[in-house]
């Protein structure tokens, strides 16, 4: 998202759908044109909706989704005999 600022880019869980929303204003002289992005989708049922984060730095914004505790992966120790 890069040339977007911070604070107009607009992250959302609402009931189960992640939901990114980001605009940009351009100025040619007189002329301010703007650009809005938006984009949405289901989040798997494994996700914890509540733990999701967002982070933008140069440009790239990361939104990471954690797994839900029950979801994650268990190592399980074999014995020999």
């Amino acid at each position: 998202m890069p040339g977007i600022k911070r604070d107009a880019i607009n992250v959302q869980v609402v009931d189960g759908y992640l939901t990114v929303e980001a605009s940009r204003e351009t100025k040619d002289g007189e002329q301010i044109s703007t650009a809005k992005f938006n984009r949405s989708g289901a989040l798997p049922e494994d996700v914890k909706a509540e733990g999701v984060t967002a982070a933008y730095e140069n440009g790239v914004l990361t939104v990471t989704l954690p797994k839900k505790e029950e979801a994650k992966p268990r190592k399980i120790t074999v014995a020999v005999k």
